[in-house]
């Protein structure tokens, strides 16, 4: 039997951030385009034995990766739920999302969205916040962008966050929709959508990219900052007092009606 080597302890998270690391000079970021998934069952200590020798390079850049993502930089009072149509995980996001771009937008800032998917971790637990968590949370290099649409495509998004069973937004909206994508009621700052209007929002560029079935945002302008959204979470958690996150609970946001 061919004898498979691997690397006992390391997840995939941890050669990711890994190759980040040993990358650091390098400012191409790389999204996800595509998965194809193949599974293969290894069962452990069966054949299986440690690289040494890959062990020794890797060991002082796993030290100081350790170093960074054990560094704690909030406090979590409460747990924090990803769940649809809203969830306390996507509430937090979200209005990390629309206060770190309205600090560096020159104009009014409506609202801001995050897909469900961008999220990766079901809940994060109360506690210290370490920027190791940040990342398990948003893993992806996802780019923090501002879109100025009209209201009729600003429309759409709603539509298509309907569609999905609700996506995370800011604490500006306040949605009714259904699962077949109609819009039943919908405000922005506490005023009746406008769909004359022009509305600047804040997103992943994933999404503004066109991901999630959202190619009705491919053509619209994107203004750009040079922020992921991950980096985002981290500075905003470091300039909290004391670092405690600012809990967002479920506030009827989005509700999904049944059909």
């Amino acid at each position: 039997m061919k004898k498979i080597r691997i690397l006992k302890g390391f997840t995939p998270l941890f050669l990711a951030l890994l190759l980040g690391v040993s990358l650091n000079s390098c400012k191409t970021y790389f999204h996800v385009a595509d998965i194809n998934a193949d599974k293969y069952q290894i069962e452990p200590d069966h054949g299986l034995v440690e690289d040494t020798a890959i062990l020794k390079i890797i060991e002082p850049y796993k030290l100081q990766l350790d170093e960074k993502m054990n560094r704690v930089i909030g406090e979590n009072g409460d747990k924090m739920y990803k769940s649809r149509p809203e969830g306390e995980l996507g509430n937090w996001v979200a209005d990390i999302i629309y206060e770190e771009a309205a600090k560096v937008y020159d104009g009014e800032l409506a609202f801001a969205v995050q897909n469900q998917g961008g999220l990766r971790i079901p809940v994060l637990d109360a506690g210290p916040i370490t920027v190791g968590n940040v990342y398990e949370v948003m893993p992806f290099d996802n780019e923090l962008v501002i879109i100025e649409a009209r209201g009729v495509v600003v429309k759409q998004l709603f539509q298509r966050i309907s569609q999905k069973g609700g996506w995370p937004v800011s604490k500006q909206v306040r949605l009714v929709g259904s699962p077949t994508g109609e819009i039943e009621s919908l405000y922005i700052n506490s005023k009746p959508f406008d769909e004359t209007a022009t509305y600047a929002f804040a997103l992943p560029d994933y999404v503004a990219n066109g991901g999630d079935k959202c190619d009705f945002l491919i053509n619209q302008d994107q203004i750009k900052f040079g922020m992921l959204i991950r980096d985002a979470i981290i500075s905003h958690l470091e300039a909290e007092e004391d670092n405690v996150v600012q809990f967002a609970p479920k506030e009827g946001r989005v509700k999904i009606s049944k059909n």
